[in-house]
């Protein structure tokens, strides 16, 4: 069977579970979703997620959201006399090494076009991106992209966003907070955390404002995923809320 034209993938991924949502694309737009669970394991991921692929029409494009359990970020100072991809991503993979050692080594890596004084660096498992590109050419599917959900977060918030300020994003399991002033990231963290995502968000701040700067504004921008609807697409919904250290209930 061939796609359309309009039709479209998008691979939802966490530690132990695939979200397919197959968009039909027309007169009428509706979503297919389907959800696999799996023990938590590259090799468990990526068996689960070639079979999604394989229920694909061809050369269906298909693009990959990450949990941001299966990705690990840093940031790196940006300068134009640094000339090339290639020497930006072994900066990249300079600072993940400094923090995790050798086995940054066996990490692929990615840099964000975007910043004028630091770019957001992406590490995945290499074995993670090699087997969803080796899937996708069996599969006969047309790889579009591989995203970080913490990036998908904060382009899907972009226009919501203040030049300066405190953004995280919320999944099951864990929280990721960044601060951006005057545009650039200037802190990027993750812990995991239970139910309670706004205490872990305040927690976060607390710790890393001393080193952001004095004074720092009382409130968090926060993308929220939910994954719990069975037969709907991951829902996000994008909330304000305060990270005093008494914490309000969420203020927007």
């Amino acid at each position: 069977m061939l796609p359309r034209l309009t039709d479209a993938a998008h691979l939802w991924l966490a530690p132990d579970r695939c979200v397919t949502v197959l968009q039909h694309r027309g007169l009428r737009t509706r979503a297919a979703v389907r959800r696999v669970t799996c023990e938590s394991g590259i090799d468990s991921l990526l068996a689960a997620v070639s079979g999604e692929l394989q229920t694909l029409p061809a050369r269906t494009p298909v693009r990959v959201t990450l949990s941001n359990h299966l990705v690990r970020f840093a940031l790196v100072p940006f300068s134009p006399h640094v000339v090339g991809d290639g020497a930006l991503a072994g900066m990249a993979r300079q600072a993940f090494r400094h923090v995790h050692g050798s086995v940054a080594d066996e990490w692929s890596i990615s840099v964000s076009a975007n910043g004028l004084r630091t770019r957001v660096a992406a590490a995945i498992d290499a074995r993670l991106q090699q087997g969803l590109i080796d899937g996708a050419r069996s599969a006969g599917v047309f790889l579009a992209a591989i995203d970080p959900l913490l990036m998908h977060g904060f382009n899907a918030a972009r226009e919501q966003l203040f030049a300066s300020g405190w953004f995280a994003v919320a999944e099951p399991g864990r929280v990721t907070l960044a601060r951006t002033r005057d545009g650039d990231w200037v802190r990027v963290v993750s812990t995991r955390c239970g139910d309670d995502w706004r205490g872990a968000i305040v927690q976060l701040v607390s710790r890393e404002a001393p080193w952001v700067e004095a004074g720092s504004d009382g409130f968090c921008q926060v993308a929220d995923f939910s994954f719990e609807q069975e037969d709907a697409p991951p829902q996000l919904a994008q909330r304000v809320i305060s990270v005093m250290p008494h914490p309000q209930l969420e203020v927007a």
